[in-house]
């Protein structure tokens, strides 16, 4: 689980893209293929807490992460999300920290 719950809750999110490219440009791939590429790194920060103190969690809880993603974009049509990265702190419960992969694929008529 890498979830933290709260009534209250802050965040802060960074992200640093290299210059967008085309992929299909590179390869030589047909005129009427249109995508953009986009690489990037990003660090996610937050921390939630409860207004009313609870018996059973604590009162403040922090989530911190970093990593890379590429984004790729098919003819205005089709969008594509893969974003890799590692926790920094570790979710409540779990006292672990490790490596998340996300992958999305968003098609549009």
């Amino acid at each position: 689980m890498n979830t933290a719950l709260g009534s209250r809750g802050e965040q802060l999110s960074e992200e640093i893209k290299l210059p967008p490219f085309s992929l299909s440009k590179q390869l030589g791939i047909g005129k009427n293929f249109a995508d953009t590429e986009t690489l990037g790194g990003f660090y996610d920060w937050g921390q939630t807490w409860n207004k009313k103190l609870s018996q059973t969690s604590s009162n403040k809880t922090g989530l911190a992460s970093l990593g890379i993603d590429l984004n790729t974009k098919i003819n205005r049509l089709v969008n594509i999300v893969f974003d890799t990265g590692w926790q920094l702190r570790p979710a409540p419960d779990s006292g672990k920290k490790g490596a998340f992969c996300d992958f999305n694929i968003v098609v549009g008529l």
